[in-house]
């Protein structure tokens, strides 16, 4: 089965939208920026992560695995089969990148980027990067050259 990943996708332009209006009663009632799937170190399949997400009532959320789009695009599948029969949450690309900044390990967060962009195939295969792709600097950049929005975490 063929998945276009655009219908469902959420753009960045409705992320800086939703960041601008966040308030006190947004988290995690309406919004959820940091999920991770057993794609990474989380213990839920994605399936499940949109089933909680739908009985809740999330208006958007995030899938941030570390280093791996593979459960964005597997919720991103599993979701479309919920299009045709009403609202379905907005589902931002998302990942959770290692990074050094001034000697010291950080975790940048990546959201609303270009899923197939050659910047971000380095911090995409499920595995720490090295050398200059290790660089919190090139992390942001390559972000912000997909498209994306870069957050330390």
């Amino acid at each position: 089965m063929a998945v276009n990943f655009a219908p469902v996708s959420a753009t960045c332009q409705s992320l800086k939208q939703v960041f601008q209006n966040i308030d006190a009663q947004s988290c995690p009632q309406s919004f959820n920026f940091h999920m991770h799937t057993v794609y990474s170190d989380g213990k839920l399949q994605p399936s499940v992560l949109v089933d909680q997400a739908l009985a809740i009532g999330l208006k958007g959320f995030a899938i941030t695995d570390h280093h791996s789009i593979n459960g964005y695009k597997a919720a991103c599948a599993y979701l479309e089969n919920y299009r045709l029969s009403g609202d379905v949450p907005l589902l931002w690309t998302g990942v959770e990148i290692n990074a050094n900044l001034l000697g010291v390990e950080v975790h940048i967060l990546g959201y609303a980027f270009e899923l197939e962009h050659p910047r971000m195939q380095p911090y995409v295969q499920r595995v720490i990067t090295s050398g200059e792709d290790y660089q919190a600097p090139n992390v942001i950049a390559a972000i912000h050259a997909a498209g994306g929005l870069a957050v330390l975490a």
